[in-house]
């Protein structure tokens, strides 16, 4: 079988990802950083510290290629590379990894996408702790 790449973008498009009725680009940034917030509460409620780097990066490419590994509370927060790299940011400072910015997290997506690399939605799960 040949090495297909993965779409995250297919797997997301029966989703509703906006909350509310951002119009505009103003009320879209500024709903971005409470979007960042309720995902790092619900985040950091879940996973266990210390956690790895390599458990981040798997999350954090999972979380931008799906929303079903999220509780159906969560799945209504927009999810944008810009969320997950602010979200991930925090995460990363609170585990005293001061080396993985905003920036960082978003260029890992993109990438993880261009190496045609495919997300590791069971161990997201474990770790987030909705695996069934």
């Amino acid at each position: 079988m040949k090495n297909r790449k993965f779409s995250p973008s297919k797997s997301r498009t029966n989703h509703s990802l906006d909350v509310g009725n951002n119009k505009n680009s103003e009320i879209s940034e500024m709903g971005n950083t409470g979007n960042t917030e309720k995902l790092y509460e619900f985040l950091t409620l879940k996973l266990i510290k210390p956690i790895k780097y390599q458990d981040l990066s798997d999350l954090c490419f999972s979380l931008f290629c799906t929303i079903e590994i999220l509780p159906e509370s969560i799945k209504p927060i927009k999810i944008t590379k810009e969320t997950l790299g602010l979200t991930f940011e925090k995460i990363s400072f609170s585990n005293n990894m001061f080396e993985y910015s905003k920036n960082y997290w978003i260029k890992q997506i993109e990438k993880y996408m261009k190496l045609g690399k495919y997300p590791n939605l069971k161990d997201a799960q474990i770790l987030l702790g909705t695996n069934k």
